[in-house]
């Protein structure tokens, strides 16, 4: 009453009503060995914290407490999996389920097709495929006379080829690779080309008047 004024004080308050948005994460068509994720969060609050689980279920959803956390590595799941991402500030504001997948693949393709051909021919043909949950499977392979050996250079949809000369017992050895870079066992089968003609050995004319003529004659060949 006396009219004594006070001093002014000022004081402010942060109001968010507005959620975090969850950036950086898209879908991985392309099989590989192993997935890297790192994401972000757009926000007015500088701190937020997310959580994040990883399965087989596009509808999944990410639970227990939120941390500090905005990257997740995984290698040991096959297959197709889902990354489920969840984030919250500190006033409580839930960001968007935000789910991503990627196709990881450990496992080699099998090469399939091949045989072993022990009857001589003149040309050999050679076809193969492989089973596999790539479909985009690609070959490398070496033609020689050698049990064992391991094709080098680049690989190609190449599917078939082929040997005609010379004589002898060649081996076709084939490997395989698939998109995230699994390489199968490899694959070895033999074929003997044979493209000489068998020589007839033995036979003679006879001169001679005979009441009766026996004939034996034999042939030298690679073939027995």
């Amino acid at each position: 009453r006396a009219g004594n004024l006070s001093e002014v004080t000022t004081v402010y308050a942060i109001l968010d009503n507005s959620a975090p948005v969850i950036t950086g994460l898209k879908n991985s068509d392309i099989p590989t060995k192993t997935k890297h994720w790192i994401w972000n969060t757009e926000d007015s609050d500088t701190t937020v914290l997310c959580r994040h689980s990883v399965d087989q279920h596009p509808d999944g959803r990410p639970s227990g407490p939120f941390q500090d956390q905005n990257a997740i590595k995984i290698s040991d799941i096959e297959g197709k999996s889902f990354l489920h991402v969840q984030c919250q500030d500190r006033t409580g504001n839930l960001s968007d389920v935000i789910s991503v997948y990627a196709i990881l693949d450990k496992s080699p393709p099998k090469i399939i097709g091949l045989a072993n051909d022990d009857t001589p021919c003149k040309i050999k043909k050679w076809e193969w495929q492989s089973v596999d949950n790539d479909p985009n499977i690609t070959y490398r392979y070496v033609i020689d006379h050698q049990p064992v050996t391991y094709p080098a250079g680049a690989f190609s949809n190449q599917t078939a080829a082929q040997v005609s000369a010379p004589d002898g017992k060649w081996f076709l050895h084939v490997q395989a690779k698939d998109t995230a870079g699994n390489l199968s066992k490899l694959f070895t089968v033999s074929a003997i080309i044979d493209n000489r003609a068998p020589v007839l050995k033995g036979l003679t004319n006879d001169l001679i008047p005979k009441k009766l003529k026996a004939w034996q004659w034999f042939a030298i060949d690679n073939d027995p």
